[in-house]
């Protein structure tokens, strides 16, 4: 393996249930590549995962002009995933993948590393799943993030979960039909059983696909949609609040429903939010040239 000191690439890589970002910097700091490529959740497999991983890395490298194989082993890497904190599939790390260092981390702790550097401070991931993390006088505080089957309150898949759930109550007559519980209905043509089948395979980010609906059925003044909504803002102002009691002086919001849920956030919990100094990527490319600086 390459010493530390003499890598010249450094390689942030954001592993999302939605999507997987990378971004690739020379020794300078210079930004010389980014890609994007699909899920990356290693509770869902690791061979898909290290499919879009790879992906993503080969396109950075395309884009910065290097080569695939004498460049890669020049790169020393940090992957922040979502799904990490929560798996010990033995079949992850070991796997092929060329690069000169590589250190397997969570997507929230990059995403807290971004948001605050070197102070204390805690995130709120609100993307296809949700999740908590902070770092408090020297330890790691932590709140969800479970995965999407007992967890992610808050996040694009239990909106959409809970939109589909209401949508089959109203095909059922025991929920009101509303615009959103049509518009849910509407890709599988009003049948029941059509989405019963969807269900057998459906992802996390199958389910959070359906979130942007419940945002624009809110917009055109849904009781469903709002309520849906009021419900996952509850829940992420209720971690914001555990992770402050937790000791985080303020929290920074992370992932694509951030944007979108922060307004039905609750007065007390928005007072705990700051704006971020940097995203996710340049957290985890801040712990790669950690690695140099020691």
């Amino acid at each position: 393996m390459i010493h530390p000191m003499a890598f010249r690439f450094f390689l942030g890589l954001d592993g999302g249930g939605s999507l997987c970002r990378a971004r690739l910097t020379d020794q300078n700091g210079t930004i010389i590549g980014e890609a994007e490529s699909g899920s990356c959740n290693i509770r869902l497999g690791t061979e898909t995962a290290w499919a879009s991983i790879n992906t993503a890395i080969d396109l950075c490298l395309r884009k910065a002009g290097l080569d695939q194989t004498r460049d890669r082993q020049n790169i020393r890497a940090v992957f922040g995933l979502a799904g990490f904190a929560q798996t010990d599939d033995p079949a992850f790390l070991p796997h092929t993948h060329g690069l000169g260092s590589l250190t397997v981390t969570s997507d929230a702790h990059i995403a807290c590393t971004g948001a605050f550097g070197e102070t204390d401070g805690a995130i709120l991931i609100l993307g296809t799943g949700s999740a908590g993390y902070g770092h408090v006088n020297g330890r790691e505080v932590s709140v969800g993030g479970w995965g999407f089957e007992v967890s992610d309150h808050g996040s694009g898949s239990w909106i959409g979960r809970k939109a589909v759930e209401y949508a089959l109550l109203a095909l059922d007559g025991l929920w009101e039909k509303t615009l959103l519980t049509g518009m849910i209905m509407k890709p599988f043509n009003h049948d029941l059983k059509a989405v019963v089948s969807w269900t057998s395979t459906a992802r996390p980010k199958d389910y959070a696909s359906f979130a942007p609906t419940v945002f624009d059925a809110e917009k055109r003044h849904d009781t469903t949609a709002r309520m849906i909504i009021d419900a996952a803002a509850r829940d992420a102002s209720a971690m914001i609040h555990r992770l402050v009691e937790l000791g985080a002086p303020s929290v920074c919001l992370s992932g694509g429903l951030a944007t979108q849920l922060e307004p039905f956030l609750t007065p007390q919990a928005k007072s705990f939010l700051r704006i971020p100094l940097a995203d996710p990527l340049a957290g985890a490319i801040l712990l790669a040239r950690r690695v140099k600086e020691e």
